[in-house]
């Protein structure tokens, strides 16, 4: 379902980039008169409002020979960049966002806390700029700004101040909230015979004697591999410290040829 969602989304972006460029360059709206037919740019906004019918914008077409719901091929307006902004924005979240979701991302510490701080310092503009548009500051009348002329669509400001302030404010707790998990992490990796809740429960000489730890010895691995040990029961009883003569096994770095491990002798007394 997760992946669904990403290939959704980015899909969404391409689509709408898409019909970006297609309303722009070849146009979505069509007018034939006297067996001709000229193509004309949709504009959104305006068809959004309304009242852009088919047949009210051939009534203006016929009439005046131009219409407010449609524009020439070949301009682009803040809306068109608006909404290729989201569609671009769309397409490279999608395969962030998997990435993310399935741990394939792996930054550093200080990365980590470089885009933290950029997340807050975003947050905190966002939302001073909601406050003080809300204010009038923005402004030399102390009005609001008139934000259908930024982005390109009837927007009320009231509802723009309000988005502006809850992203900003979301995009802060989150950021908070990633750098305390940051500075709550561990400063050093830590190594597998370290972690706790593996399989392996022996310590190395190293770990014996430093409480910090340390990577296991030749020596520990032969120990917890138990090599240096006696095979069978015949092998216990003729080592007996009664008995100068001990019995090993064989060797298993050289297979009993010989080696500096057993001392050429073949065996691991």
């Amino acid at each position: 379902m997760a992946r669904l969602r990403h290939v959704l989304l980015a899909l969404s972006g391409v689509l709408l980039l898409v019909m970006v460029l297609y309303n722009s360059e070849v146009g979505f709206y069509e007018y034939s008169e006297d067996n001709e037919s000229t193509r004309y740019k949709l504009l959104f906004a305006e068809f959004a409002s309304g009242g852009c019918s088919s047949t009210a914008i051939n009534t203006d077409l016929a009439a005046d020979r131009m219409s407010d719901c449609i524009a020439p091929l070949g301009t682009y307006a803040a809306t068109d960049f608006t909404l290729a902004a989201f569609a671009l924005f769309a397409i490279a979240a999608a395969p962030a966002l998997a990435l993310s979701e399935e741990g394939g991302v792996k930054l550093s510490r200080d990365m980590a806390k470089l885009l933290a701080r950029m997340r807050l310092l975003l947050g905190v503009v966002l939302s001073l700029t909601g406050v003080a548009d809300a204010l009038g500051m923005l402004t030399g009348d102390g009005s609001q700004l008139d934000w259908g002329a930024v982005f390109g669509l009837p927007l009320p400001s009231l509802l723009v101040d309000v988005l502006l302030i809850g992203l900003g404010a979301h995009a802060i707790r989150k950021s908070l909230r990633r750098l305390k998990s940051i500075g709550e992490a561990p400063d050093r990796f830590a190594e597998p015979w370290e972690r706790q809740g593996g399989s392996s429960q022996w310590k190395g000489s190293i770990e014996r004697r430093k409480k910090e730890g340390g990577p296991p010895t030749v020596g520990d691995l032969r120990a917890s591999l138990k090599l240096d040990e006696y095979e069978d029961i015949f092998q216990i009883g003729t080592s007996s410290e009664l008995d100068s003569m001990r019995v090993g096994r064989k060797c298993h770095y050289c297979s009993g040829q010989g080696c500096q491990m057993c001392n050429f002798t073949g065996e691991l007394d």
